[in-house]
């Protein structure tokens, strides 16, 4: 199970993002059904300002009746507050963590083996930087163009949250139409659950308003939600 969050990141931190999922849903996969549901138990997450992250993690995993050593690897670190949907507990804290592009390694530590309730933090390796730059072109030939952004999310967060962090993600400022929601009886806190891979700005757009009858428009700086025109 690896699903119900977003993560946003520039094309050079997205490298080793696909095998980082990969080995959390095998560890996931491989616990003991004991140890699966206790670190897949769904409940909602909120903190006030100034929470230390370190101190989320520890207190979000002891309450779960798990460990998580290497928290004081994490950087001292004042958070603004913050409430999340109810989100299973490997996913809450991987969340968490990958704001310092870390995540917990779901396999059990300690010597009692796969029932043990140890865990620690391991990194999300990067896009690797020791490749070797492309060839040179010829001085004559024209700039390439850069290419377009993609972006690659799993998302279950309420609707006008998400086009609040989207919006600031493309450096817009929103102006979400709520009467318009309120006429097609959309609220604005419906969970939106979305999974794309590669998709353009405009793709993600359209995916999240699209199935609710909403369009989007970009003037200037500011990106426009309403009612779609029929």
């Amino acid at each position: 199970r690896y699903a119900g969050h977003l993560r946003i990141v520039p094309p050079d931190r997205a490298g080793g993002l696909p095998a980082a999922a990969a080995a959390r849903n095998a560890e996931l996969r491989a616990l003991t059904p004991r140890l699966r549901t206790m670190v897949q138990a769904e409940a909602a997450w909120s903190w006030p300002e100034g929470a230390v992250p370190r101190d989320l993690v520890a207190a979000a995993a002891a309450q779960a009746g798990i460990t998580i050593v290497g928290l004081d690897e994490l950087p001292h670190d004042h958070f603004p507050a913050a409430r999340l949907p109810a989100l299973a507990l490997c996913d809450r804290i991987d969340l968490l963590l990958a704001h310092f592009d870390r995540r917990v390694e779901w396999k059990p530590r300690a010597a009692r083996g796969r029932d043990a309730t140890l865990f620690a933090l391991v990194p999300i390796p990067v896009a690797d930087a020791a490749a070797p730059p492309p060839p040179a072109r010829p001085t004559s030939a024209p700039p390439p163009r850069p290419p377009a952004a993609t972006y690659s999310l799993t998302v279950a967060a309420p609707l006008d949250e998400l086009l609040a962090t989207l919006a600031r993600r493309f450096t817009l400022e929103l102006d979400l139409d709520r009467t318009a929601l309120a006429q097609l009886g959309v609220a604005p806190g419906e969970i939106v659950r979305l999974e794309l891979r590669d998709a353009s700005r405009d793709d993600v757009l359209d995916a999240i308003l699209e199935p609710r009858g909403l369009s989007w428009r970009i003037e200037g700086d500011t990106l426009s939600i309403s009612a779609a025109t029929r």
